[in-house]
């Protein structure tokens, strides 16, 4: 006849080993607490990422924004230097530091590229940016209200949480060795 464990059952007969574990109930709370758990972070890990990508979408908008402004004032340059006929040969003295003015702006256009843009540039943008953000969700809401939200999705977190370690200490108490 074949040995008995402890509880019951036979060494080789896997379906009653096997299903006995799916049927104790510390193993189970155990289950529920990482699936818990790991809806929570799955929660927050979204929420970051959909927030740095919106803060990339909006510092991508400005940066274009900002060449465009740019070539415009570059171009507004270029339109006043050719009809004030600001060349060195016909230029008149009374507009020579208009003139020298607008050849400098109209140069700049060297330093203009679409689509490149400095590091001070996207780290400054970057800032304003996040500054922009963090203002209009904390100007309408009232500090208590941030409080009070976050109190509570801790108190969920944590309740649950001893909620589903008590259990498992309450069974294992209860449980006879």
């Amino acid at each position: 006849m074949a040995e008995r464990i402890d509880d019951g059952s036979v060494p080789g007969d896997r379906r009653d080993a096997g299903s006995d574990v799916w049927l104790r109930p510390e193993i189970i709370a155990g289950y529920m607490r990482l699936l818990f758990n790991a809806v929570v972070m799955t929660l927050v890990v979204t929420l970051v990422v959909k927030f740095m990508v919106t803060v990339r979408d909006d510092v991508r908008f400005k940066l274009h924004e900002d060449e465009l402004r740019e070539l415009r004032l570059i171009e507004a340059c270029r339109k006043s230097y050719e009809q004030n006929e600001c060349s060195p040969e016909s230029r008149v003295p009374a507009l020579e530091e208009s003139c020298d003015e607008w050849f400098q702006c109209m140069n700049r256009a060297q330093y203009v590229v679409p689509g490149g843009r400095s590091r001070y540039q996207s780290g400054t943008l970057w800032a304003r940016t996040v500054a922009e953000i963090l203002n209009s969700f904390v100007e309408p809401i009232s500090i208590r209200s941030v409080l009070l939200t976050v109190s509570v999705v801790c108190a969920v977190v944590l309740v649950t949480n001893s909620a589903f370690g008590s259990y498992r200490i309450y069974h294992y108490n209860r449980s006879p060795r």
